[in-house]
């Protein structure tokens, strides 16, 4: 970004920002379960504080996880809970 903003001459409000406007464990969701690999799992979880950690070090814009909250089984909610 900053050598796009050099480039182009962009700065103060005209800064150009970078985010990530969907990001997931895995695209399949094979399980459900938090042991497992799919979106509602601890290690999914793992990954999503990855995620923001390195959209904070490198000043993302915004950082969106997708399909973290499966609600159709109660059990997914544990990770949410866990995480906030």
């Amino acid at each position: 970004m900053e050598n796009a903003n050099k480039k182009h001459g962009h700065t103060g409000e005209a800064k150009l920002l970078w985010g990530l406007t969907e990001v997931n464990v895995t695209y399949v969701n094979p399980d459900r379960e938090i042991s497992g690999i799919g979106n509602p799992s601890f290690l999914a979880g793992q990954f999503i504080a990855e995620i923001y950690g390195i959209g904070m070090e490198y000043g993302a814009f915004t950082v969106n996880p997708w399909c973290i909250s499966e609600t159709d089984r109660i059990r997914s909610m544990i990770l949410i809970l866990t995480l906030f």
